[in-house]
């Protein structure tokens, strides 16, 4: 992802990029399956920790 707007149903990616400082930009929850999302801005920064979170979570299974 370059840019653009992401919705992430993947709640605890979503807690550890909060503190990391990433703000979503809104939330919601899916129509027909109830499930929760967060909405974030696509920026350098939120690449650059979602790879970071993704090699952290790679690293601990």
């Amino acid at each position: 992802m370059s840019k653009g707007i992401y919705y992430n149903y993947d709640l605890d990616e979503c807690n550890w990029l909060f503190k990391h400082g990433i703000k979503p930009i809104g939330c919601g929850k899916h129509e027909k399956t109830g499930n929760t999302f967060i909405i974030f801005l696509i920026n350098k920064k939120y690449n650059e920790l979602e790879q970071q979170y993704k090699e952290e979570r790679n690293n601990t299974k």
